[in-house]
């Protein structure tokens, strides 16, 4: 009896299922942008895990096949086959991606993956630790390496990196040379510092220059050499 009971129950659950699968796949194709507004949704929730969003607008999502048809559009201007490019993330040291403390190695793997969509494969990772620390082992431990590895995308030590120097206000500044040579895609970390109060953008590209350099701007005052550094990068 039991049996007679549970076998009419699973069918009629099969066909619920069957019928609600069937009338999904037939909305979907009378109506592409549903299917399209999901697509965007799942990829904004994603993308709001890794940066704050704003409530009140509906980004767009787009997918670059030909950056030739995009030249004339102001966002994608300076975006050409064959440019070399320097990706500068904040890895200040060895600590766990949930931890916050550097770059997030998810926000990095998008950023390569654009682009190379892009037609761009010429990418260097650049940074150096803070005094003191490794920014391999930083590297390592955040998962940046992994996005790195992944991407064949090499991790250059601005610490032990040819230096330019550059005159400004009677500091000398000694800037990798990378820098000059190549289109620099900042992406720090926003927080808290003792120092400056914040950290963000600007103080991210203080590690675009020598140790020597580093330890003279605070020597100097850093809230007066931060924004002269500035002036002489490109």
């Amino acid at each position: 009896r039991l049996m007679t009971v549970v076998v009419p129950i699973v069918a009629v659950v099969a066909l619920a299922l069957a019928g609600y699968f069937y009338s999904q796949i037939r909305t979907l194709k009378q109506d592409p942008q549903i299917l399209a507004q999901k697509e965007v949704a799942e990829l904004v929730a994603k993308v709001g895990k890794l940066v704050v969003l704003p409530a009140d607008e509906t980004p767009t999502v787009a997918t670059v096949s030909d950056p030739e048809a995009l030249k004339d559009q102001a966002f994608f201007a300076s975006a050409q086959k064959g440019d070399k490019v320097l990706i500068k993330p904040s890895i200040i040291e060895p600590a766990y991606a949930y931890q916050a403390v550097n770059t997030s190695p998810g926000l990095l793997d998008e950023v390569i993956k654009f682009l190379k969509e892009l037609g761009i494969s010429d990418i260097v990772v650049g940074e150096q630790s803070l005094l003191g620390n490794d920014v391999g082992s930083a590297a390592k431990k955040s998962e940046i390496l992994d996005v790195c590895l992944k991407h064949k995308v090499n991790v250059a030590d601005l610490s032990k990196a040819e230096y330019i120097e550059k005159d400004y206000g009677g500091i000398k500044f000694e800037i990798a040379k990378e820098v000059f040579e190549r289109k620099i895609i900042n992406i720090p970390v926003m927080k808290t510092n003792s120092q400056i109060g914040i950290s963000g953008a600007v103080e991210n590209m203080v590690r675009v220059t020598s140790p020597k350099t580093q330890k003279a701007m605070f020597v100097e005052g850093i809230e007066k050499t931060l924004p002269m550094l500035i002036k002489v990068l490109p």
